[in-house]
């Protein structure tokens, strides 16, 4: 891994996005205002000197709409990329392509309410910086490697809702088992003063 910008300047970057990219996504084959999600992420695919899309990723992305919060955190992630530390020190080609078809953006899209999380929560937008720099294999400038993986795990939205589930479902168990013991409490003081 090599040295990135620094996670304040990708911040900031996330911060001014602009308004346009928060806009609806056009329909697939159809015409309007909204965003061209292909279009997008071709330009930056092909300004930091990947190929363009290939029709099987073209079909992916438009049918991509049933994902939460998902396209929108492509929209984002291609506004964080096409920058000019990106432009003018281009990832290794394949790298941005790869991270946006990835599991990881459907499951990080899966666990937040809304994509504007990622722009307007510290910690949501922190967390996608982080990620969007360790898919390039860089770390944040003025971090080391081992102080930006550390940092990026304890952001990680997707291991803390597995970690809450878990914790509901040990707490929905433990419930179940307490009730269940007064019940054969209740069952058995019953019996007794039955038999009395």
């Amino acid at each position: 891994m090599k040295e990135g910008p620094s996670i304040e300047y990708m911040l900031d970057r996330l911060t001014a996005i602009p308004a346009v990219f928060m806009k609806e996504f056009n329909k697939a084959g159809g015409s309007g205002t909204g965003l061209e999600l292909s279009a997008i992420v071709n330009d930056l695919l092909l300004d930091t000197g990947d190929k363009p899309l290939n029709p099987d990723e073209i079909k992916k992305l438009e049918n991509s709409a049933n994902k939460k919060n998902y396209r929108k955190l492509i929209v984002i992630l291609c506004h964080a990329y096409h920058d000019l530390f990106f432009l003018e020190n281009r990832p290794e080609p394949g790298l941005i392509r790869k991270f946006f078809f990835s599991q990881k953006l459907p499951a990080l899209g899966a666990v937040v309410d809304s994509e504007e999380l990622f722009i307007s929560d510290p910690d949501r937008r922190e967390e996608l910086c982080r990620l969007a720099l360790d898919a390039v294999n860089l770390f944040p400038g003025g971090e080391d490697e081992k102080r930006a993986k550390e940092r990026l795990a304890t952001l990680d939205s997707i291991e803390r809702k597995k970690i809450l589930d878990r914790t509901r479902e040990a707490q929905q168990r433990a419930r179940e088992i307490r009730e269940a013991m007064l019940r054969q409490e209740a069952e058995e003081a019953a019996s007794k003063m039955s038999r009395e």
